[in-house]
């Protein structure tokens, strides 16, 4: 039941239908029912500090990570203490920003996705475009881009990454080529 209403809630954002302050109090009560939930198992405090460190995670696109998730890949990295972190998927960029954002001060965030007039045939939504959450921030001067169709060329001469997330495949063949690809770019004691 939970998937086929977070499904339906989401096909109606797709849509503008709940890009309202209504949507964003839906995400926003979502998000702290969820932090405090599973941060009472892992010993954090959930408070409004930790919420306004997410802001971008209430205007979410189809495609965009869901704000918990993105709130646990962010302390998974900074656990790892990677200084190296190599996203594949790029999108709008949220974790993008949110892995340059809270990454240690020195740390380089390369994100890849597809060439943008490849990406533009594909993209969900007429609005969005590459990298649109950390363009003109910031954090943007930590981050990398690459722009190429992995599949085809792979990532040569990209150094060895110390956390690697992957967000960009659709199937089962796709997922075990990047994920061979993400082993072979992952330095000795790294986190996928």
């Amino acid at each position: 039941m939970k998937i086929v209403v977070e499904g339906v809630l989401g096909l109606l954002a797709e849509k503008s239908f709940l890009k309202t302050e209504i949507y964003r109090r839906y995400w926003k009560k979502r998000l702290t029912y969820e932090l405090a939930e599973i941060g009472e198992l892992e010993g954090i405090r959930i408070n409004d500090s930790t919420l306004s460190d997410f802001p971008l995670a209430l205007q979410q696109f189809a495609w965009d990570i869901w704000p918990v998730e993105a709130f646990w890949l962010v302390k998974l990295l900074q656990r790892s203490g990677a200084q190296r972190i190599l996203e594949l998927g790029t999108f709008t960029g949220l974790m993008t920003l949110y892995f340059s954002k809270f990454s240690h001060k020195n740390a380089v965030v390369t994100t890849v996705d597809l060439p943008e007039e490849e990406f533009d045939k594909i993209k969900p939504d007429k609005n969005v475009f590459l990298g649109m959450r950390y363009k003109d921030t910031d954090d943007e001067k930590k981050i990398k881009e690459i722009r190429t169709d992995i599949y085809r060329s792979g990532l040569p001469g990209l150094e060895k990454q110390g956390f690697i997330f992957i967000d960009i495949t659709s199937n089962y063949v796709t997922l075990n080529q990047v994920t061979r690809l993400a082993l072979s770019l992952l330095e000795t004691g790294g986190t996928v």
